[in-house]
């Protein structure tokens, strides 16, 4: 099995379910969007029910005084089918470190939603040759594999229009792999500038695509159709 995710980011709208009115049979690989937090209800209602339907962030807390936070709990309640965590958005903008992203992680496996966890290096860290290190302590605060599906994203290749090559892509999904097979068969996406020009160099190294901008249109099944083989 292979995995296309979207993650829609500060971009839904309604208009976007109209694009689903023609989502592709896939036999092999499974299809998901991430919306905005409101749009969730509606488009669980509305799109086919081959595609799932999952949350950008939880909060690391499940109740209380923390105005404007949204709990995995609540979001449970909404029958969502995947969580993504640790996105180098919520990293580097909203200054999440790896402790926070491990409370929510914890709660997640707790009430056994799935997790899309990413992690990645800025391109100061790989220039100072620092991508395993950096890697490997985000990787270090999984547990578990059970409920979770890792997307390699690095950073410098996030809303640039710029993708890696495909044998650095390679060599982190590879040492990924390695460092969590304690745990596990690591199921390892690759996310960064992924569209329908380049997905192709990527298919064959690694277990799907975590997908940005490409992702807000019909692009997004031709990327998805290049993993269904």
């Amino acid at each position: 099995m292979k995995y296309c995710y979207g993650n829609w980011k500060l971009n839904t709208s309604l208009k976007l379910t109209c694009m689903f009115s023609e989502t592709p049979e896939l036999k092999n690989v499974e299809l998901g969007i991430a919306p905005s937090y409101p749009f969730i209800p509606i488009f669980k209602e509305t799109l086919p029910s081959q595609v799932k339907i999952g949350a950008q962030n939880c909060s690391d807390k499940l109740k209380g005084a923390f105005t404007g936070e949204v709990s995995a709990n609540m979001l449970q309640e909404l029958e969502i089918d995947f969580i993504i965590l640790g996105h180098s958005e919520r990293r580097h903008v909203f200054l999440e470190n790896n402790e926070i992203i491990s409370e929510k992680i914890q709660i997640c496996e707790k009430m056994n939603i799935k997790i899309i966890y990413c992690i990645g290096e800025t391109l100061d860290q790989r220039n100072s040759q620092k991508t395993n290190e950096i890697l490997k302590e985000q990787l270090n605060i999984l547990n578990s594999l059970k409920n979770t599906i890792i997307a390699y994203e690095p950073v410098w290749a996030i809303n640039t229009g710029v993708a890696a090559k495909k044998e650095d892509v390679a060599e982190a999904v590879k040492f990924i792999k390695e460092n969590v097979k304690h745990l596990g068969n690591a199921k390892v996406l690759y996310g960064g500038s992924v569209n329908s020009k380049n997905c192709n160099e990527f298919t064959e190294i690694c277990d799907g695509f975590l997908v940005g901008n490409a992702s807000l249109t019909k692009e997004f099944f031709d990327i998805a159709k290049s993993l269904d083989n």
